[in-house]
């Protein structure tokens, strides 16, 4: 009877995991997409530029990156850039070759940048709101360099410059695809530090048998992530039926959600199902919600039962950024170099340092990590910029061999308890020094928030030992 019992609980069990859903193996990263004032914890900083922007046109390209710390997801379009919607280039010009030298750039800078990246393509390409989705609103096709054919062509391009990789191995990948090469080596992105999202809609507008998801898909070797966007709004049920559609139809892939949120309605049981989709998937990488400005129909303020739901349900299941890098992947981008993994976090510097960020919004932070010499007990931080009218500071000083305290502090930092450490801090009108004494051998960590911020800016910090 001992045998038959022992029998039956492992035909139970296995009866169980048959129909359970699958396994949650690693919590994502949480992110915010426009206003992230009220999501200090969440790594991912998303925004969407227009073609050739940071190029030809605005901030550098490095700078974009850089007020996206500490985990950027950057997506670009096809048009000039709000609020101009005219198209700069038709995915067949992508395809061929007419948008190569932003492409280059933004290569380099990705490379420059050093750590985990996500980079969002064209998406929803196939809304009809998008100008290189191949449909019109009414389902009537646009143009052939429209097509989804030279839209999956764009996107492959897209991936392959952007991993690069020597000018020979490029130019091989390309001609593969029937495409035109490349005059130069560019630097190679590797899989575990560029992370390339292609997101269709997935609940296609217009509808008609032409704009699927499908239609658009590149092929598994030029995408590193599938995504699908999900909102509530006072006419849907959420579309969580089209995400499930498209997680399903990639198996192989991580998944992300770039896009996720509520118009115009306040909606906590819709926060609850993407909690659960949360907990269910456990491909999920990424789930960035879009907060648009305060009093927009997208302001999760202005909806007290979805933020508190928010709040309850979602923030636990973030993935904290220590946890290793932007997602697994492996393997190199491109040939004729490394890349190497790396995390969200940068990698420490040695004191000296000094570091440089841009800031685009009040309540964004910068981490940043030092190894202390041998003997250093004593370190100053001294923090400068330009226009009296910003105010910035230093939080989270954490000296890993003491225990932090639990007081909460802009994105997701620590603050160390009171007497752990010596801290003295002196402020003029557009810099501050802070002095840390009785240090322990290791890593000192913090981050420089922006207090007030009138304007973008860009922030000069110097460690040195005292």
């Amino acid at each position: 009877m001992a045998l038959l019992r022992r029998w039956l609980v492992l035909l139970a069990a296995l009866a169980a995991l048959a129909g359970a859903p699958e396994a949650f193996a690693a919590r994502p990263y949480l992110g915010v997409y426009g206003a992230s004032a009220g999501f200090p914890d969440h790594p991912v900083q998303e925004v969407i530029t227009g073609w050739d922007q940071g190029l030809t046109w605005g901030s550098s390209l490095t700078s974009i990156i850089s007020g996206l710390r500490p985990l950027p997801m950057l997506g670009f379009s096809t048009s000039k850039g709000w609020p101009n919607p005219q198209e700069a280039v038709t995915p067949q010009g992508i395809a061929t070759g007419a948008g190569d030298a932003y492409l280059i750039a933004l290569n380099r800078a990705i490379n420059e940048y050093g750590s985990v990246i996500y980079i969002r393509p064209m998406g929803e390409m196939d809304g009809w709101w998008n100008p290189y989705c191949a449909f019109n609103e009414n389902g009537s096709p646009r143009s052939p360099a429209h097509s989804t054919r030279n839209f999956r062509r764009a996107f492959a391009r897209i991936y392959i410059l952007l991993h690069g990789g020597t000018r020979a191995f490029v130019n091989a990948r390309l001609a593969r695809l029937g495409l035109p090469g490349v005059r130069e080596d560019l630097a190679v992105n590797s899989k575990s530090r560029l992370r390339v999202i292609w997101n269709p809609l997935g609940f296609s507008q217009p509808k008609r048998p032409g704009n699927t998801p499908a239609a658009y898909y590149p092929g598994d070797p030029y995408v590193d992530i599938v995504g699908g966007d999900v909102y509530k709004t006072r006419t849907n049920v959420g579309h969580f039926t089209a995400v499930e559609d498209l997680y399903k139809a990639h198996p192989n892939k991580p998944f992300a959600v770039p896009e996720w949120g509520l118009q115009g309605v306040d909606d906590p049981d819709f926060v609850a199902r993407m909690a659960a989709f949360i907990k269910t998937h456990g491909r999920l990488e990424v789930a960035v919600f879009y907060n648009d400005s305060r009093g927009s129909e997208y302001d999760l303020a202005s909806k007290p039962l979805s933020r508190a739901a928010y709040r309850r349900l979602i923030v636990p299941l973030g993935r904290p950024l220590d946890a290793g890098g932007g997602g697994g992947g492996g393997g190199g981008g491109g040939g004729g170099g490394g890349g190497g993994g790396g995390g969200g976090t940068p990698p420490p510097a040695t004191v000296p340092a000094t570091f440089t960020d841009t800031f685009a919004r009040r309540g964004q932070a910068a981490r940043h990590s030092v190894t202390l010499p041998v003997g250093a007990t004593v370190v100053q931080i001294t923090v400068s910029w330009r226009d009296r009218a910003n105010l910035f500071d230093v939080i989270g000083i954490l000296n890993p061999t003491r225990r932090p305290a639990s007081s909460r502090v802009p994105a997701g930092v620590r603050r160390l308890a009171p007497g752990k450490l010596k801290i003295t801090r002196r402020r003029t009108g557009t810099s501050l020094t802070v002095r840390i004494e009785k240090l322990k051998p290791g890593a000192l960590r913090f981050a420089i928030v922006a207090r007030r911020l009138t304007a973008p800016a860009t922030v000069v910090t110097r460690v040195s030992r005292r």
